[in-house]
């Protein structure tokens, strides 16, 4: 059996009903409008006040206090050099409505407004001293802001202070002052303060319905073992890959246990990982399984731009063999596309070549020097090209493989006015394509 103490009123001393009575004092002034003579200044005036107070909650820490007070308002106005001071006295019934916010269970904050109702006035001149009951020239009523503080030494007395501020002019005819007053007040609320009761408290169940020590109350997967970390819940698994989060390094990316938790690695970057890559450290192509292009007769022109794959080559004949061919040997009888013996035996060496690499097209491109003309010369080296690709035909080359035409004279290799120059002129040159 648990013994606790449980209060009779729950809000007891910060904010509950209750009623009490004040007195102390009004500290006014007249505040003088712009409508006042030039010279004119206002001056203080010490008045009684009193009355009742009672207090509404309507949430933990706010009340609405209400109160009925009757006191005095007034002020000195003096009106410049060599001119008598004037006394004016006032009495109103005053009816607060005011906004209370308990800060602390010793101070409280007001705001609100309060209706006065003038009861007396009177009007005091130095020059003669003579009362003049001026009741009949002033506002018979006025509206004021209020704000001010409270302090509860104890339980049952209040220390008050607050700013009183009027909003319409205090005299009938001639708009010139309104109130203005610091309110002081010592107060007493009626009643006793609440004695605890002690109160007999059930021995509270807990309940645990997964068992994993974290009450159901405390537990937000109350069905599942979790642990307190996660507030009951499993350790998460946030990527859904069956490793959580606690052992998996790559936690917001689906993995394998094998590295722990995170995706197959992709060593060379190459979009392949490293179990499909078969060279996980050298960047290459998913056909060639990870591998970069492979250059098989190490030329280093790759296989898929070396049309002699297997034979050793250089770049300008696209990874084939430099062919050891005299385009200048290629040669015909004088005037005619008729292939010479000598001509034929360098087609020799260009037929080999293509048996072997049965892949290499070629461009045979015919030439002559400059004797004759164009008319001549363009149709007579396309010829010349032409029978060159017969010749190789004849040795077996599929004529698929070959391209042929003709340049008349216009690229000589060699000055024409020399025999030695137009002999190297009259040629059939080769291009690996």
């Amino acid at each position: 059996m648990l013994v606790s103490f449980s209060q009779i009123k729950a809000q007891e001393f910060w904010n509950e009903s209750h009623l009490g009575i004040k007195a102390g004092i009004n500290y006014s002034t007249l505040n003088l409008t712009e409508n006042v003579p030039a010279g004119w200044s206002n001056g203080w005036l010490v008045s009684p006040v009193g009355g009742i107070f009672g207090n509404l909650p309507i949430a933990k820490r706010f009340s609405v206090q209400l109160e009925a007070l009757y006191g005095g308002y007034g002020g000195v106005t003096t009106k410049g050099s060599g001119v008598p001071d004037v006394t004016q006295k006032t009495t109103y019934v005053s009816i607060p409505v005011l906004f209370k916010f308990h800060a602390t269970k010793r101070f409280k904050v007001l705001l609100g407004a309060e209706w006065d109702v003038m009861t007396t006035a009177s009007r005091v001149d130095d020059a003669d001293g003579i009362k003049v009951n001026n009741k009949d020239n002033l506002r018979g009523d006025d509206l004021g802001l209020i704000g001010g503080l409270e302090f509860w030494p104890g339980y049952n007395w209040v220390i008050g202070a607050r700013y009183i501020h009027g909003m319409a002019d205090i005299t009938k005819f001639n708009p010139i002052a309104q109130n203005q007053n610091i309110q002081v007040t010592l107060g007493y609320r009626f009643g006793k303060k609440a004695v605890p009761i002690p109160v007999v408290a059930p021995i509270p169940v807990v309940v645990d319905t997964d068992n994993d020590g974290i009450p159901d109350a405390n537990d937000k997967c109350p069905t599942v073992p979790g642990i307190a970390k996660y507030d009951g819940c499993p350790i998460p698994d946030t990527d859904k890959d069956g490793i959580n989060d606690e052992q998996d390094k790559c936690p917001t990316v689906p993995g394998l246990a094998k590295y722990n938790g995170c995706p197959i690695p992709d060593t060379d970057g190459d979009g392949i990982n490293d179990e499909e890559d078969k060279c996980p450290t050298v960047a290459g192509l998913a056909r060639y399984q990870g591998c970069p292009i492979p250059d098989t007769d190490g030329d280093g022109i790759n296989d898929e731009e070396d049309r002699c794959p297997d034979v050793p080559g250089v770049i300008e004949n696209k990874g084939c063999p430099k062919i050891d061919f005299q385009a200048s040997d290629v040669t015909f009888q004088s005037g005619k596309a008729i292939l010479l013996a000598a001509g034929k035996k360098e087609l020799d060496v260009l037929a080999e070549l293509l048996k072997k690499n049965p892949n290499v097209r070629v461009s045979l491109e015919g030439h002559t020097d400059n004797t004759g003309t164009d008319k001549i010369n363009d149709p007579l080296s396309s010829n010349r090209a032409a029978a060159a690709e017969t010749y190789l035909i004849s040795k077996g080359i599929d004529g698929g493989r070959i391209e042929t035409a003709g340049f008349g004279s216009k690229v000589p290799v060699a000055d024409n006015k020399t025999a030695a120059g137009k002999k190297l002129n009259r040629r059939v040159e080769v291009k690996i394509l």
